[in-house]
């Protein structure tokens, strides 16, 4: 199997991406951006890449090809959420991120990366960007700001998890 590298040249702009102040812009793409990691796992999975981009799958079809594949169950829950929220902005006319989506899309995470979250955002609170303060509790933090973060970390997730599932690593075990 190939490895895929997925995760270098569009880091900047994925970054810019998110950093907008507009939620459907930062949904929608930080969305894409996850999916195409998505796509770089079941493509280094494949034996044929060319052949599996033909297939016509949905989104859903694809996390739970990947989770079959190798791609472990933790990622199922956080993935399907995204969807979910991206689908309600694509079919949905509203202007912004809710904090209860934003609840919802939390609990899905595992342990694991809940921590990375938290200690994430621990070590960022107190950081003033653009002039901004941030409340020292994540749950307090504007809607989109805690997607951003969340969105972030599913993708890191799904780097780290493509390179170990592609490289013959422990990821790829059933959990």
């Amino acid at each position: 199997m190939a490895v895929h590298e997925i995760d270098t040249e569009d880091s900047g702009q994925f970054y810019r991406d998110l950093s907008r102040e507009d939620s459907l812009t930062v949904t929608i793409k930080g969305a894409i951006y996850v999916e195409q990691q998505l796509d770089a796992i079941l493509k280094g999975l494949s034996y044929d890449p060319v052949a599996f981009e033909k297939i016509d799958l949905t989104y859903l079809q694809r996390v739970q090809l990947a989770v079959a594949f190798g791609l472990p169950k933790r990622f199922l829950a956080p993935l399907k959420a995204l969807g979910e929220i991206r689908n309600k902005f694509a079919h949905v006319i509203r202007d912004e991120i809710s904090g209860p989506d934003m609840d919802a899309f939390y609990n899905t995470f595992d342990p694991d990366e809940k921590s990375l979250i938290q200690n994430t955002y621990a070590k960022i609170h107190k950081r003033k960007i653009d002039g901004k303060k941030r409340p020292k509790r994540l749950d307090r933090l504007d809607p989109i700001e805690r997607f951003q973060l969340y969105v972030t970390t599913l993708r890191s997730a799904l780097v780290v998890a493509n390179r170990e599932i592609t490289s013959g690593g422990q990821t790829g075990t059933p959990r």
